[in-house]
């Protein structure tokens, strides 16, 4: 039997296990479904929000949406706030960087190393916040020189913003109407 023709008889084994134990389990599939639909709605809401109100990288709200989505509320709670709260403590490392360093003509690269070390600092107990380390680079090399940084930062805090808030209620509106239709669900 070639690789091919085995690898797909085994993907067909562990998707029908899967189908199996996600319909057998008490309210399940139901779950699955609305996970589905969370993530994906939660994904194109943000997405078509951002563009509607003009913003210039919708993808955020979307990235966002889909980073915050999680199984469980605690979990989605939890990763809604570090994401929030990373990506203000980044933008906020990155734009006093800025501010200082440019005054002393260092340049853009040791401005991004010391807003990434710095972050790196703060968040190495804090992984809710991490998203910290990534919003460095894109406030400080993201922005075009025509637009002033703190112009960018602002789109990225509302993108990321809206994101998460479209994630979170898209979660509680599914979870709504998960529990109408599983009224007996223990988890």
């Amino acid at each position: 039997m070639k690789m091919a023709d085995r690898l797909s008889v085994a993907l067909l084994g562990a998707l029908d296990r899967y189908r199996e134990n996600v319909t057998l389990a008490d309210g399940g599939f139901l779950r699955l479904a609305v996970f589905v639909i969370r993530c994906s709605g939660a994904a194109t809401a943000a997405w078509s929000v951002s563009n509607l109100l003009g913003l210039c990288q919708p993808v955020w709200a979307a990235m966002s949406a889909l980073i915050i989505s999680q199984f469980r509320l605690d979990e989605t709670r939890s990763c809604s706030i570090g994401r929030v709260f990373g990506t203000l403590l980044g933008i906020a490392v990155s734009l006093a960087v800025s501010v200082l360093a440019s005054k002393l003509h260092v340049p853009l690269p040791v401005q991004m190393a010391l807003a990434v070390g710095i972050c790196a600092i703060v968040t190495f107990d804090l992984p809710a916040l991490r998203v910290a380390l990534w919003t460095c680079p894109l406030i400080l090399l993201a922005h075009c020189s025509a637009a002033p940084m703190v112009r960018a930062a602002e789109r990225r805090a509302v993108e990321v913003v809206l994101g998460a808030l479209v994630g979170l209620a898209l979660y509680w509106t599914t979870e709504i109407l998960a529990d109408a239709l599983t009224p007996n669900r223990k988890d």
